[in-house]
């Protein structure tokens, strides 16, 4: 069940100082199953509709966050400024999905399977992440009727790595082509040494993608509020620069993937129903 808790702190120091201090917890376990009592699911080659098995993609997402903002009125002008730091934490796994196969109709009548395909129960992949983003702004009472604001903000969204550096980078102009995780299961296809020459080294733990620190987003308003509309009116306008993390599931993509082990299995089964020789291939 979603939930959240915030938590609030405000202090005057002066007349014309005062600073506002923020915690927060949100947390959001998200089951997706689908809408089955079925521990298998059974496909019927089109003949009829197929039924669903009762697999489940969870995904856990929490996210933690301090804010402070500080406001100084100084003469003519307030000045605004604070910073938020935000973590974010998603956890994804699923449970087993297994299906059975019919070739035919016929074969439905008589029980007899081509194929089965199973999915093994895996966990954990965990995406974190960490955001700051800082501002400033000045609000400047030009004359009793005019009001300018101006003010910049940084938004810098963390790149998104995986809890236990499982991930492996493919690039084939650094590391030699392809670079794993720490923490990685997987095993290099060919030695270093047959990648690219003069390319750097492949780090402990390789960036999912390239950072960026230039997320510079200025605002701007002004609010008028003309005498002889003896202060009933007041016209404002504003521009601003907006930027966001996008969804974590978007940045999530490449971790949400299965893992090797976790793909689907499938035995082939011959037309008399016997196992004899079954098959095995991964898809």
């Amino acid at each position: 069940m979603p939930g959240s808790a915030p938590f609030s702190l405000e202090h005057t120091f002066k007349p014309n100082l005062f600073n506002e201090a923020k915690a927060y917890i949100n947390h959001a376990p998200f089951h997706n199953p689908q809408s089955s009592a079925l521990p298998f699911a059974v496909d019927t080659n089109g003949e009829f509709v197929g039924l669903n098995d009762n697999t489940a993609d969870i995904e856990v997402g929490s996210t933690f966050g301090i804010v402070d903002n500080l406001t100084w009125a100084h003469g003519r002008h307030a000045f605004k400024m604070g910073m938020e730091y935000r973590r974010v934490r998603l956890n994804q796994g699923q449970t087993a999905d297994n299906n059975l196969s019919f070739g035919s109709a016929d074969d439905m009548s008589t029980a007899t399977l081509d194929k089965i395909s199973y999915i093994a129960p895996w966990c954990c992949h965990g995406l974190r992440r960490n955001f700051l983003l800082p501002y400033f702004q000045d609000e400047w009472k030009v004359t009793p009727t005019f009001t300018l604001t101006a003010g910049v903000r940084w938004e810098y969204y963390g790149v998104a790595h995986e809890a236990t550096n499982r991930t492996t980078v493919f690039d084939p102009n650094q590391f030699h082509g392809v670079c794993l995780g720490s923490g990685s299961f997987n095993v290099l296809p060919v030695p270093t040494s047959a990648g690219p020459i003069n390319t750097p080294p492949c780090p402990k733990d390789p960036a999912l993608y390239n950072p960026n620190y230039r997320n510079f987003d200025p605002r701007i308003a002004v609010a008028w509020a003309p005498s002889a509309l003896q202060g009933k009116t007041v016209f404002r306008a504003g521009f601003g620069i907006y930027r966001g993390a996008a969804q974590n599931d978007d940045l999530n993509a490449g971790l949400e993937g299965k893992p090797v082990w976790s793909q689907p299995d499938t035995v082939a089964i011959n037309g008399s129903g016997s196992s004899e020789k079954p098959r095995f291939t991964s898809r």
